[in-house]
């Protein structure tokens, strides 16, 4: 009997167990809050979720009645509401297995006849924080080949306050939209999938579109790897026609069946999804950023005029130089892998998330799996940056959830012309730079 490798096998069990409970413990302290519905996002989704069972989904984008707002989320987030209304109107399932099992117990189905339809309506945003979280642990331990050191990148992800607030308290589901992006430029790298990375892409945007700042990244990227394709055509017209065949079949369910689809779509997309639907853009919307560094937090419109442009067309310039050099840096002969991607998703995140209007607090999300990644991948030159950097996330989001209701938050970041607002959103300016500079600074490899 090989003495050392039962302990190596015990020790590998051990590790199984510990992850099982971390990841128990990390699901017990999201759904701990379900009795906290009086306010947030989670009331909107609650009321799509049980009109859309109630009524069906044809034509519920432009359903008349609606206590907070018309449905503004894509085909397949407002499948996912459909679908926890639809567990929850067959709870009888658990009385069923119960009767014939004694499981599960009977104090953990009358909780769940109270607040499931609320649990099941975070399901979405727990499913995309444990997504994220192996994702990172994955990543880490496949380029580090360190298990401890995943495994701290599961645990930071899995208990950080960033995730902790947009899951249990908001109820948001930007996390699992943005999942499947990462998981797309990954299947960049594979011969054999980089064919149905387009079309993860689009899952993505049709969850949630925050990811959608990194489509002309993306789409140059998918176009880069086909330079020396024997294949370049078929692999530029299959993966269009999936694409096209996928929007189509998302939306159907929800549009007029009597009628033509393509009008359809674009009147979901353009008068309930996109920011046009939305009303006059602003500055900046709760986001602290260039914007709340010098103008009015929810109040400057877009089209404030500065050297003789509007703020919407400068932001539109930022937008697209950040792009260009992403390309470019993309393009730099260096071997800074696996940094290289991560930076360039994280610099055209955040970087859109500072430098273009109409930002809300939340869009910074493209940029938060990237921010982990390289604070684990390269500790000694991320590490202190990008725990600020997660810091100051936090303060945006707890600012933009509790200022309405709590009037010591409002009045502590908004006091002496939002002293404190534009103090955060000149240090996080301060710290973007900081980071870019730091990843100049490594020595390639």
């Amino acid at each position: 009997m090989d003495w050392t490798e039962m302990a190596k096998d015990k020790f590998k069990i051990k590790r199984i167990f510990f992850i099982i409970f971390v990841v128990i413990l990390a699901f017990a302290i999201r759904i701990y809050p379900i009795k906290n519905t009086s306010k947030g996002d989670l009331l909107v989704h609650y009321e799509w979720s049980q009109t859309i069972y109630k009524e069906g989904l044809e034509n519920i984008y432009f359903f008349p009645t609606w206590t907070y707002t018309p449905p503004t989320q894509p085909p397949l987030m407002m499948m996912g509401f459909w679908t926890s209304r639809h567990l929850y109107e067959n709870r009888y399932l658990l009385s069923e297995l119960h009767n014939q099992t004694r499981l599960p117990p009977s104090s953990v189905i009358l909780c769940f006849d109270k607040y499931g339809e609320y649990l099941l309506l975070r399901l979405w945003a727990i499913l995309g924080d444990f997504l994220s979280a192996f994702f990172v642990f994955f990543l880490i331990k496949k380029y580090l080949k360190n298990f401890n050191i995943a495994l701290l990148g599961l645990i930071f992800m899995l208990f950080n306050p960033i995730s902790l607030m947009e899951t249990s308290l908001w109820g948001q589901n930007d996390v699992i939209g943005i999942i499947f992006a990462y998981i797309s430029f990954l299947l960049l790298k594979n011969k054999s999938w980089k064919i149905f990375s387009p079309l993860i892409f689009l899952i993505s945007l049709l969850i949630k579109p925050t990811s959608l700042v990194l489509f002309p990244f993306f789409a140059y990227l998918y176009l880069f790897s086909l330079k020396d394709d024997k294949k370049k055509i078929r692999n530029i017209l299959v993966p269009f026609f999936l694409c096209l065949s996928f929007v189509f079949l998302s939306f159907k369910p929800f549009i007029n069946a009597s009628s033509s689809p393509v009008p359809q779509i674009y009147n979901i997309i353009n008068n309930r999804i996109t920011s046009s639907s939305k009303g006059t853009t602003r500055a900046s919307n709760s986001a602290f950023n260039i914007y709340s560094l010098f103008f009015e937090l929810d109040k400057t419109p877009g089209s404030y005029r500065l050297l003789g442009l509007e703020l919407n067309s400068l932001s539109l310039i930022a937008y697209i130089a950040i792009n260009i050099f992403s390309i470019y840096l993309f393009g730099k002969n260096n071997t800074k892998q696996p940094l290289k991607l991560f930076f360039i998703i994280f610099f055209i995140s955040q970087g859109t998330f500072l430098l273009v209007t109409g930002m809300l607090e939340r869009y910074f999300f493209p940029a938060f799996i990237s921010s982990v990644l390289l604070m684990f991948l390269s500790f000694k030159n991320f590490g202190y940056l990008m725990i600020l950097q997660n810091l100051l996330w936090l303060l945006n989001l707890f600012y933009a959830y509790f200022q309405r209701d709590v009037g010591w938050v409002k009045e502590l970041f908004e006091d002496n012309s939002l002293f404190l607002v534009r103090i955060i959103s000149l240090i996080s300016l301060v710290n973007f730079y900081a980071i870019c500079r730091k990843y100049f600074q490594i020595k390639e490899k």
